[in-house]
């Protein structure tokens, strides 16, 4: 009898306990118990993330009580200084042959986070072009000649090009226009392709020296003249002279006087001018010729070729040298006899040097 009651005893402690484990668990931490029920100890799974933190709010965590899957709890995530949501990356610092460049990227949740990366140097091989002189050497003093990369034409490389150790010699000058026959007068300017070099010049058939006249300005020649000029510039020798002969050939201006042919009875259609040149012959000389030419040509003549030859024989007899007569007009009447055969363009010109 005892044995029977101490075993209901046993089989009813292990109900109580079972039933126990059956009930609703005590949800003290999060308010989710059972009154009715009998409480226990939650058995919580692990934590899962279910709002991920970002780099401005907080994200959530939530676990699962394994007794009983209706009693959750929850837990703030920190904010993550490193949950950004970038943009695209955009070049701020273009790279060189020697330095860096740089990306920038921009958080999408906040302008101020920016992320930056380096961009590596180009450092690609050069392609070099020829190499150009960009200053002459002297006889005492080096050069130097740059060459420029085809790739990036702002990279460029220089070397020195040694003193010659020899004097060069100055260009000689260029006169311009050049040497020649003209019939007005010229302006004559003169250059060296010696840069810096210095013109000194003569005009009168001398040499030329360093105490020559120092060209500045065009030189104006009206009379035959030979220019004669050299160039100088300290270090090099002196340029070789340069000669230039200038004919200058300008008609002479000489005194006239001029008259009207009339017209006679319609036998000339209309008065002609005649201008008498006078390149000799004294004041009275020349009046006395005019007077002469000027009574001959108002007598009505026999023909115009009749006129002409008389007025040869006036000129030979009153001034037989230096007299120069035009007679110009269009339809001049050519007479043979006192008829009018036909109409000329005349330009007459009688010479006596």
């Amino acid at each position: 009898m005892n044995t029977s009651k101490l075993l209901t005893g046993i089989l009813a402690a292990v109900f109580a306990v079972t039933i126990g484990a059956f009930t609703a668990c005590d949800d003290g931490a999060t308010g989710n118990n059972n009154s009715n029920s009998a409480t226990h100890e939650h058995q919580w799974g692990a934590w899962a993330v279910t709002t991920p933190a970002t780099c401005t709010s907080a994200g959530v965590q939530t676990r699962v009580c394994a007794l009983d899957k209706t009693h959750t709890d929850t837990a703030a995530v920190p904010v993550n200084p490193d949950a950004h949501n970038w943009g695209e990356w955009a070049q701020t610092k273009a790279p060189t042959e020697t330095a860096d460049g740089e990306e920038t990227r921009t958080c999408a949740l906040n302008a101020a986070h920016k992320g930056t990366r380096p961009v590596a140097a180009l450092n690609h091989t050069h392609q070099w072009g020829e190499w150009a002189l960009t200053k002459a050497p002297t006889a005492t003093e080096a050069g130097e000649e740059t060459r420029t990369c085809a790739l990036n034409p702002a990279h460029t490389e220089t070397r020195a090009v040694p003193a010659t150790g020899v004097k060069q010699t100055a260009a000689a000058p260029v006169a311009n226009p050049p040497a020649g026959t003209y019939a007005a007068a010229q302006s004559v300017t003169l250059t060296s392709a010696t840069e810096g070099a210095a013109i000194h010049y003569t005009a009168d058939g001398s040499a030329p020296t360093t105490a020559s006249a120092l060209y500045a300005n065009p030189i104006s020649v009206s009379a035959t003249a030979t220019i004669q000029a050299i160039a100088v510039k300290s270090g090099m020798n002196d340029s070789p002279v340069m000669s230039a002969l200038y004919t200058i050939n300008i008609a002479p201006q000489y005194p006239t006087k001029t008259f009207t042919v009339p017209s006679y009875n319609g036998r000339l259609n209309t008065d002609k001018p005649v201008t008498v040149e006078f390149r000799a012959g004294t004041q009275a000389e020349q009046d006395a010729m005019f007077a002469k030419l000027v009574q001959a040509w108002n007598e009505p003549p026999l023909s115009y070729v009749e006129t002409a030859d008389s007025m040869r024989r006036d000129a030979n007899a009153v001034l037989a040298r230096n007299l120069k007569i035009i007679i110009e007009g269009p339809n001049v009447p050519y007479y043979v006899g006192r008829k009018v055969v036909d109409f000329r363009t005349i330009s007459f010109h009688a010479d006596y040097m």
